[in-house]
Parts: C-alpha cells; structure tokens; sequence
C-alpha cells in the first residue's frame, strides 16, 4: 500500500514538472475598439518575459503589474504577469498591430496581434413628450356614472332628499397617466354641498369639475316644477326633460287624449287644459305647481295630418278632368253627324244655283205669261219621271224659289 502511494505521488509530481517546463506566457488583445476609446492587452508571464510593441501609431495610456519595464510610449517589458492600456484609438486609423518579441527585442515570441478600429455609434434617443390631457371621462356617484356627463360640462348639480347624509363621489381620468384628486364634505349638510375634482396631467396641466349636491331642508317648501315625464296613452311620445314645448300628431278621429304627467317633486301639483275637441293647431297646456306656489308651463300642440284632405282633392280633380274629356267626345261625336247634311245642302244649293242661271239664261227674254206656261209644263213634266228624280226636282224647285222670293 505504501508503495503504491509512493508511484502515485511520482507520477503526479512528474506531470506538474512537465506543465512548467512546457508553459509559455500569453498575451491577449481587444479585438475591437471604438474612436477616441482605449483598450487592453493582457500579459501572462509564465517562463519567458516579453516585450510588447506598438507599430508606432498608438501610445501607451496606462501600465499595470507587479514587474515591468517601459521603454518607451510603445515598448514595454513584462516580467511577471500584468497588462497595457493603449489609445485613445484615432479615427483616421483603421486598425493597430500589436508585436510580441522574446525581452531583447529582436525574434517575435508570437504572431502579430490586429486590433480594428470602429467608428462611434450614434444612438438616437426619443423622448416622449408628457400628456396635457386633464380631462375626466365620467364620475360617478354612489357607483352609478352621471348620464349628462360631458368632459366639457365643468359644473353639474345633484339634488337629495333630506335623509341622505353622506354620498360617494369618484371619477375616471381620459388619460390613464393623469392624477385625480377629490375634495369636499364627508357629512352632508342641508342645502348646497361643494365637491372639487381636481384633474393634473403628466405635465402638470390642471383641470378642476365642480358636483355641488344640495340636500333638501324638510322645512322648506320645494320650488320644484320639472317634468320626470309626459305619457301619452296611444302615442310614442318623447319626452325631453329640457323643453317646455311639444309636438303631436294626431290620430285620425281622436279629438281627446290620455295624457299622465309625473313630476320630479311628489308633492308638486299640475293641471291639464285644452285636452278637448282636438284639431289641428290646437295647445293643450300643463301647469305645474310647486310647493311653494312657483308655477311653469308645458305646452303640446296639435298637428294633423292632410293626407285626406289631399286625396279627395285629387279625386275631385280627376272627375273634373274624365268629365271634361267625355263631354269633348260627344261633341266630336255630334259634329261628325252633322257635317254630312251640310254638304249635301251645299250641293243641292249648288244645283239649284247653276239650274237657275240656266233657266234665267232661257227666260230672260220670256213675259210674264210666257214663264207661268213654261213653269206650268215643268210641273207636268215631273209626273212622267221615277219618284227619286221627282224629289229631287222638288227640292231643286223649293229652293229655287225660295232664293226667287
């Protein structure tokens, strides 16, 4: 056993005797460094001391070990472990070459070591710009969001009922980065009550909400006489509770309505006139009466609607017009029997007109008897000819002596 420490102990010794023998000594470089920045060469002297050269574009900056001697600004000698800092580097360099010789100076220990010259990064830095915005997105109080909020709206007013002593109020800033402050009474006291939301944004921009809650005095009459609402039985009627006037369209046949009106003070009273014979133009009117006597007025009127009107308008006036065109038939219709007679006088006239000349060309030169003897024996002449002719001759004769006379 012990021997065998003896051979463990001779061979352990044997290698640590060959690791001095064979340890060389280093040296190790920045590989990299910026414009107008050193850098650092670090020197591990294991048996050999060595001399570290510049290629005369660098200078040494600092020196640091237990055993070295500085030749010059780029020669140093290295005894036992320590390190250089050369620079600072210049821009109009690319890289710098570090040398390492055995101490004398005249053989290279090892390879020449390149360190690259890089330029300054610029960094581009954006600075946020901090929030002006200090308004609030709503409030709320006792939890419940007030429904007329507008962040323009500064001031807003909240009545309660004598019995409420104490309210929660809160609110939501538009910009998560704004700060909040609430000031006002913990307890409420009867009448006006003022709550302050102070509203500061990131960059100290102020904007201030007013709530003021008035609380009721039991021993003072209200001078309430607001609407809650107006319902119309029968009608879709949209009640605004900021307007005093209204406008409805009437049902046809309607002439009354089923009006319910619901004040925001209970005990506040109204009264309803003008709610009969209902036409158009008609104002029915809502008083309300307050408790302390104040009085205010609503006012609906009465639309409605001409459609019928218009329709028998245009019934009427379409008769008038199919009247006029069947009258305007009849009459073409007359006219065309009656221009067939009118012709056939026209050419009897005709006739009898050119038989006359004939006759007054024979008899021009006739006496009065010799013309009753002609006259006579046309007469019997016509009982010789066929009845058609004899009409006609007829006529011709009539005519002929109607136009004689």
């Amino acid at each position: 056993m012990k021997n065998k420490r003896i051979f463990i102990f001779t061979i352990c010794f044997f290698f640590i005797l060959i690791s001095k023998v064979n340890a060389i000594s280093s040296v190790t470089c920045d590989y990299n460094v910026i414009v107008d920045n050193n850098f650092e060469c670090k020197v591990i002297i294991d048996n050999e001391p060595l001399m570290i050269k510049t290629d005369g574009n660098l200078k040494v900056s600092n020196l640091k070990g237990e055993s070295y001697t500085k030749i010059n600004d780029e020669q140093i000698v290295f005894y036992k472990t320590g390190s250089v800092i050369f620079g600072p580097a210049e821009s109009k360099y690319s890289n710098y070459l570090i040398s390492v010789y055995y101490k004398d100076g005249k053989e290279k220990y090892l390879p020449d070591i390149k360190v690259n010259v890089t330029a300054k990064t610029t960094v581009t830095t954006t600075t946020k710009l901090k929030s002006s915005n200090c308004n609030l997105s709503a409030i709320f109080i006792n939890d419940e969001a007030l429904k007329e909020f507008s962040n323009s709206k500064k001031t807003y007013y909240l009545d309660v009922e004598n019995d409420v002593k104490k309210i929660t109020i809160d609110a939501s800033p538009e910009d998560n980065s704004s700060n909040i402050n609430i000031s006002g009474p913990d307890t409420l006291e009867i009448g006006e009550n003022l709550y302050t939301i102070t509203v500061t944004s990131e960059d100290n921009t102020t904007n201030f909400y007013k709530v003021i809650v008035t609380r009721k005095d039991t021993n003072k009459s209200s001078s309430d006489t607001s609407l809650k609402n107006i319902k119309i039985k029968g009608y879709k009627f949209n009640f605004d509770s900021k307007a005093k006037t209204f406008y409805l369209k009437l049902n046809d046949g309607d002439t009354s309505l089923d009006i319910s009106v619901i004040t925001n003070d209970e005990k506040a009273s109204y009264t309803i006139s003008g709610n009969e014979n209902l036409e158009d133009g008609s104002v029915i009117k809502i008083k309300v009466i307050s408790q302390d006597l104040s009085e205010d007025l609503y006012r609906i009127i009465i639309q409605k609607e001409e459609e019928k009107k218009v329709n028998v308008i245009i019934i009427v006036v379409v008769l008038i017009i199919i009247l006029t065109l069947i009258l305007i038939f009849i009459l073409k219709i007359r006219n065309k029997k009656k221009k067939p007679k009118k012709l056939k006088e026209n050419k009897v006239k005709q006739k009898v007109i050119h038989h006359d000349n004939d006759e007054e060309d024979k008899t021009k030169f006739l006496n009065y008897d010799e013309i009753s003897t002609l006259e006579k024996t046309k007469i019997s002449d016509l009982d010789d000819l066929p009845n058609n002719v004899i009409n006609e001759e007829k006529s011709d004769t009539i005519v002929f002596d109607n136009d004689d006379n």
